[in-house]
């Protein structure tokens, strides 16, 4: 039986949705949760104090946020929850089968104290592209991007601060949560989308990576290179390992037909500077990278010539003057050197490609106007996001009685932040004039 007093105040700048439950494992009493679900942009003196120095890894916070496709309802409302964990069927299609894409995208603490994120519907457009070739329900572009401002809405104090340089780094993921036997389309599927914040992806070689191109294929022409599908990423683990008994830092691949044009790096785009001119791969077989995409809008912007076509590594690749791998995770990530069949390639420091990668930070760090429509504002007040605060109770109540906790677990009820319950077994609210809180009683069997 699960038991949840819960207080509700009115949404409004300056004030906090805040929940927590009286959990009784094995009989030792222990309080859960008391999480802030606020809508202030202030951070509160409990908040993790952000880091300069933040590298790229897992970091706990408040929760993230779940959506459930089943086919004849299709998708529902979506839940947060604050367990990082769930709940899958052993036969799930994910797990056997592989059925997955997901995004990377980034939100930012702006100059003037807000918070973008950048360029969500380009995200939420690749992400259909990849639903479709991999035959997965798609996800309309509000609900991608309802989700990805929520997943930073309540996990606010995490998004590293304007001084810091870091970001919240937001990844959605859509798999096949039903159970699969036959290679055939499951009855669900689950978006979820989660956050952490981050700093730079190769943490402590801002002189340069260095790269080996592999003897392997990551991607057939015809195939799934030019998705986000979990799959590509898994391929590449073993690249990785080969590069990494070189010395160097990441893999480079070459085209699957040819062996000879230059398809991307691990987990970026290949961009580089040849002539004066902003050259990256033409193929079929590589994801197209979004950050990649804007950087060549800022180098049209500026009159530089673009130049997107095939490149021919052993003919070319010596008159480079800048090479670097592009992506959300690693920005514009410069390379020094390349090894290739005995040979080891050389290249400057970036100069033309730094100064489109600091223009488009400035754009996202609200530093210079975004003439290109990219930064998407988080709402802060009731009155932008028009929210229902029986939806963000629903939803929080979800949180706290999801499958995680309901396991083996006796709950009793707590409020915090004052107020009290108004009877079990029932679900009712009374309005308080003074206060101008609700408070709710939930009982669940």
């Amino acid at each position: 039986m699960l038991t949840i007093n819960c207080i509700r105040h009115n949404l409004a700048v300056g004030k906090q949705i805040r929940f927590g439950c009286l959990v009784r494992l094995r009989g030792n009493e222990e309080v859960i949760g008391g999480r802030f679900f606020s809508t202030e942009t202030k951070r509160t003196p409990s908040s993790p104090s952000p880091k300069k120095n933040l590298g790229f890894g897992i970091v706990p916070v408040n929760g993230h946020i779940r959506y459930t496709w089943t086919r004849g309802e299709g998708w529902d409302e979506g839940q947060v929850f604050t367990s990082p964990h769930m709940n899958l069927h052993i036969n799930a299609g994910v797990l056997h089968y592989g059925l997955a894409v997901f995004e990377g995208l980034k939100a930012f603490e702006a100059k003037d104290g807000q918070h973008y994120i950048c360029n969500p519907k380009a995200n939420a457009a690749r992400m259909k592209d990849g639903a479709s070739r991999l035959v997965m329900p798609e996800v309309p572009e509000d609900i991608f991007v309802s989700a990805v401002t929520e997943a930073v809405n309540i996990n606010r104090e995490f998004v590293p601060d304007y001084a810091s340089g870091g970001s919240l780094y937001i990844r959605p993921l859509l798999f096949a949560s039903g159970p699969m036997l036959p290679l055939k389309a499951t009855d669900q599927f689950s978006f979820v989308v989660s956050v952490t914040p981050v700093g730079n992806y190769f943490h402590g070689n801002s002189s340069g990576v260095s790269a080996a191109v592999v003897e392997l294929d990551r991607a057939a022409p015809r195939g799934t290179g030019s998705v986000k599908a979990g799959g590509n990423y898994a391929s590449d683990m073993y690249g990785l390992e080969l590069a990494r008994a070189q010395g160097c830092d990441t893999s480079l691949y070459l085209d699957a037909q040819e062996n000879k044009y230059i398809e991307e790096f691990s987990v970026a785009n290949f961009v580089g500077i040849k002539d004066g001119r902003y050259v990256t791969p033409d193929t079929r077989s590589v994801l197209p990278s979004i950050t990649n995409d804007m950087l060549m809008a800022l180098a049209r912007d500026e009159g530089i010539p673009v130049e997107r076509r095939p490149i021919d590594f052993c003919a070319e690749i010596a008159d480079f003057t800048e090479v670097a791998g592009s992506g959300t995770a690693v920005v514009l990530s410069p390379c020094a050197r390349i090894k290739h069949d005995g040979e080891e390639y050389s290249f400057g420091p970036l100069r033309t490609l730094a100064s489109l990668k600091e223009r488009l930070e400035r754009i996202q760090r609200g530093e210079e106007e975004d003439t290109f429509g990219w930064m998407h504002r988080v709402p802060t007040t009731e009155q932008e996001v028009d929210i229902e605060p029986e939806r963000v109770l629903r939803r929080m109540l979800c949180a706290v009685s999801s499958d995680e906790l309901l396991q083996q677990t006796e709950v009793a009820a707590v409020v915090l932040g004052g107020g009290g319950g108004v009877g079990v077994g029932t679900t009712s609210a009374a309005a308080s004039e003074n206060d101008n809180t609700t408070t709710t009683t939930t009982t669940t069997t």
